[in-house]
């Protein structure tokens, strides 16, 4: 089955960095996609070693991005209830046309992950 998003967004804040458990970096962060003047939607995202690393470096808060990567959820609980989230794995992340800075154009750095 084929499980691929791809979105066009700015990030709603700043990315929160981390490792995962055998060392790997890794940020989350949030895209915002308005849809419309009156609808705007909201998408979590993941992002691991390399594509993590070029997130921290060339994206912040209010950076215009496009993210591609499979949908995945995951549970938890809070106050005895039970949630599901959904997040996009971002294996691919790139500029838009109007944030590509001239150095990351001229390095032409990896953005690509694989699973």
């Amino acid at each position: 089955m084929f499980n691929q998003c791809t979105i066009e967004g700015r990030l709603t804040a700043d990315v929160k960095k981390s490792k995962t458990t055998n060392g790997t970096k890794a940020v989350r962060f949030a895209v915002a996609n308005q849809r419309s003047k009156d609808s705007t939607m909201f998408f979590n995202v993941v992002a691991y070693g390399g594509t993590a690393e070029f997130v921290e470096k060339y994206f912040s808060k209010g950076s215009p991005i496009i993210v591609s990567g499979p949908l995945e959820y995951y549970d938890t609980e809070k106050d005895g209830k039970k949630y599901r989230n959904y997040q996009i794995v971002a294996i691919s992340v790139d500029f838009t046309v109007s944030n590509k800075p001239e150095s990351a154009a001229d390095n032409k750095e990896q953005t690509t992950d694989e699973l």
